[in-house]
C-alpha cells in the first residue's frame, strides 16, 4: 500500500497496494542513491530522505488471539485425535500445545499482516511515517521542503510525506501518481528500483516546482544522510 501526505496542506493520505517482494541493499546501491540524492539537492531546495523499515505495526494481539482459536479447536477436537493417534492426554495438553501453536504462527509475517485489519495497518504505518518525518527534523528545512519516502516491508505499505512548500506547490494528486507509477516499477523490479524510482519522480517534481536559486543552496538538518535509512 502506498499513502501520499502532505503536511499541513494535504491533511488526508491515500493508500494503495504493492505485491510482497523484498530485497537488501548492496554498498553499490547505497552509493547510487546517496549521489542521486545530491545531484537532485544541488538543484533544488528540497530534502529527500528514503526510509525503509522492517515493520510499524504492533502485533501484540496476534499469539493471544491465536491461542484461543487453538485452545478452543484442541478442546474440542482433542479427545478424538489422542485416541486416534494413540497419545494419552494429561491434564492442560490442548492449553500447552495451543500454547505452542499460537507463539509459533503468531511469530509468522504473513498471518501478522492478515490478523491485523487493514484500515489499522494503514493508520499505524502512516503514523510511524509521519513520526519518523518528525524525528529527522524534516520540517525544519530552510524552505519546509522536506520529503519523506517510507516504506514498511511487512505490511507492504509506502508513504509519501512532503512538508508545507511542497504540498502548496504540487497540484492535487501529484503524489498518488507518483506512488502508482514507482510501485509498478517495484512490483516488477524489487525494493531497490522502487525506491530508486520514488527518488528520482520526487527529484523531477522538486526540480519543476522548487528549483534552487543560483546562490543560497538550502543545509541539510544535522546529522541527515543522503541515504537509504533503514530501521527494524
Amino acid at each position: 500500500m502506498a499513502a501520499a501526505v502532505g503536511l499541513a496542506v494535504e491533511a488526508h493520505p491515500v493508500i494503495g497496494n504493492y505485491p510482497a517482494r523484498r530485497s537488501r541493499f548492496s554498498e553499490r546501491e547505497h552509493a547510487e542513491i546517496r549521489t542521486l540524492i545530491a545531484s537532485i539537492e544541488r538543484e533544488t531546495t528540497g530534502e529527500i530522505v528514503p526510509m525503509v523499515a522492517e515493520r510499524s505495526i504492533s502485533v501484540f494481539h496476534v499469539r493471544p488471539m491465536l491461542f484461543l482459536f487453538f485452545a478452543l479447536g484442541l478442546t474440542e477436537m482433542g479427545p478424538t485425535l489422542w485416541h486416534r493417534f494413540g497419545i494419552t492426554p494429561f491434564f492442560g495438553l490442548e492449553l500447552l500445545l495451543a500454547l505452542g501453536l499460537g507463539v509459533s504462527v503468531g511469530s509468522i509475517g504473513t498471518i501478522q499482516r492478515l490478523l491485523t485489519p487493514a484500515a489499522e495497518r494503514e493508520r499505524q504505518v502512516r503514523d510511524r511515517a509521519q513520526r519518523e518525518f518528525f524525528r529527522r527534523r524534516l520540517e525544519r528545512t530552510t524552505h519546509r521542503s522536506g520529503i519523506l519516502i517510507f516504506v514498511s516491508l511487512l505490511e507492504h505499505q509506502a508513504v509519501v510525506i512532503g512538508d508545507a512548500a511542497v504540498a502548496e506547490k504540487l497540484p492535487p494528486g501529484t503524489w498518488q501518481s507518483l506512488l502508482n507509477e514507482s510501485l509498478s516499477v517495484l512490483a516488477k523490479k524489487g525494493l531497490f528500483a522502487g525506491l530508486r524510482e520514488m527518488v528520482l519522480r520526487s527529484g523531477h517534481l522538486l526540480k519543476t516546482y522548487l528549483p534552487e536559486p543560483a546562490k543560497g543552496a538550502s543545509p541539510e538538518p544535522v546529522g541527515l544522510p543522503n541515504d537509504i535509512i533503514e530501521l527494524d
